[in-house]
């Protein structure tokens, strides 16, 4: 299947199914980033108030 066969796929799909999609996309892309991991197991064991201002940051 080719590239623009499946974003035209996506577009008929109704906006939840996007947006799951959309989440599904997002994870695989973290799942292959070993940093985005260390940092979030760091900060959850993190126990410090200040420490949890910027978890928007990630």
């Amino acid at each position: 299947m080719k590239l623009e066969e499946i974003k035209e796929a996506i577009r008929s799909l109704p906006a939840e199914q996007r947006s799951e999609l959309g989440i599904f996309l997002t994870h695989l892309d973290l799942v292959d980033d070993s940093n985005y991991f260390e940092t979030l197991r760091s900060r959850m064991n993190d126990q410090l108030e200040q420490s949890w201002r910027d978890l928007d940051e990630l």
